[in-house]
């Protein structure tokens, strides 16, 4: 899965591997990447995602900087991000410098 162009919106990218070396720069707005892969990708810089959906989606070992994400999902395995987000728990080992989360459910 590539993202070839700058927006998306009420896209679905559920199930999907995404098997790009970074994301760089999109905004996203109500797209669902349930149970998405993203393994593969090293960092996410400088994104949008404004209600999107990550329930099951697999976030292990991504560099998040500089970006939002505003009143998103995460539910399963992203669980962890956002209970660490909402209790105040964030440590730079989270990998999530300069990211800003708002409305987390």
């Amino acid at each position: 899965m590539q993202f070839d162009t700058d927006s998306y919106e009420n896209e679905d990218f559920s199930s999907r591997i995404m098997e790009m070396e970074d994301i760089s720069k999109k905004k996203f707005t109500g797209c669902k990447f349930r149970r998405a892969d993203f393994s593969d990708v090293s960092v996410i810089y400088g994104c949008t995602f404004d209600t999107c959906d990550f329930a099951g989606a697999r976030l292990n070992g991504v560099n998040i900087k500089q970006s939002a994400f505003l009143s998103c999902q995460f539910i399963g395995q992203c669980v962890t991000i956002a209970e660490h987000l909402t209790e105040g728990k964030y440590s730079p080992e989270e990998k999530v410098q300069g990211t800003f989360f708002t409305g987390i459910a």
